[in-house]
């Protein structure tokens, strides 16, 4: 009868050990992928708004010098339109 007793709380205690192990697993899978996926979209925002940021300051500017971007070998300049308006040279009038 002790024979049998020993065999299972050694069994009883192999399956909570198991169980254990198994819902560590998947509690960490659980966690390790909402905390990545929270992380990365979190990066990729304050990422874009730097970029953001950076192209309007450098194209706001009273100089009126181009900005250009590149990506995946593309490249365009960007102005500000405010710098595309005919400026009257001086002693000159706007026409109306």
């Amino acid at each position: 009868m002790e024979e049998k007793r020993d065999w299972l709380l050694i069994g009883l205690g192999l399956w909570g050990l198991a169980s254990a192990i198994v819902l560590g697993i998947v509690a960490w899978n659980h966690l390790s992928n909402s905390v990545y996926t929270s992380g990365v979209q979190t990066g990729a925002t304050q990422a874009a708004a730097t970029i953001y940021n950076d192209i309007i300051d450098k194209s706001a500017n009273n100089k009126c010098n181009t900005v250009f971007v590149q990506y995946e070998g593309r490249r365009v300049d960007l102005i500000n339109t405010r710098c595309l308006q005919v400026q009257p040279e001086e002693g000159e009038e706007k026409a109306e």
